[in-house]
């Protein structure tokens, strides 16, 4: 009897450290995180390191394994017309880095199904600022052991975007 019982606690013990682990995975980043990741983020510009700051709020999907990934959409944080936008993208509570690694203009972040779709403006010829000519939407998903993107985001006005770097945290 007492046998049965002391196997009985630890296979209870083994499924609550299985589910806890499992909930950690699910649960995704704090706020607070995020905003850490949003900051540490920079761009090297005119000699000149510039952050940013989370935008809007937090986009998650259940990965196909049981993991959660979730998106926000970051902007530099001293920006005075809403250029330089990123994504940063987490694996539960890890840090997987950003949707793209050059920023971009006119972002959205969306959850849908398994995927995360990010929303890029896509500018050509004279557009100007406030109205690009079209979308162009990419899926990123988990397939496994990285986030995969279902095509390449347009460039800005035909140049790549200033490149992400991450500060020590």
């Amino acid at each position: 009897m007492r046998a049965r019982r002391i196997l009985a606690a630890t296979l209870l013990a083994a499924c609550a450290a299985l589910l806890g682990a499992a909930t950690a995975q699910a649960a995704g980043p704090s706020h607070a995180k995020a905003k850490r990741y949003a900051h540490r983020t920079y761009i090297n510009q005119l000699g000149h390191r510039r952050h940013f700051v989370l935008q809007g709020g937090r986009h998650a999907v259940t990965a196909s394994d049981g993991s959660r990934i979730t998106a926000w959409n970051i902007l530099l944080a001293d920006s005075g017309d809403g250029s330089g936008e990123a994504v940063i993208v987490f694996r539960g509570r890890r840090f997987l880095g950003w949707a793209s690694i050059y920023t971009s203009i006119h972002v959205a972040v969306h959850a849908r199904g398994r995927a995360i779709d990010v929303v890029y403006g896509a500018y050509s010829g004279n557009d100007p600022f406030c109205c690009p000519h079209a979308t162009r939407t990419i899926a990123y998903r988990w397939n496994g052991s990285r986030i995969v993107a279902s095509a390449t985001p347009p460039r800005e006005y035909g140049r790549r975007g200033a490149q992400l770097h991450l500060a020590a945290g």
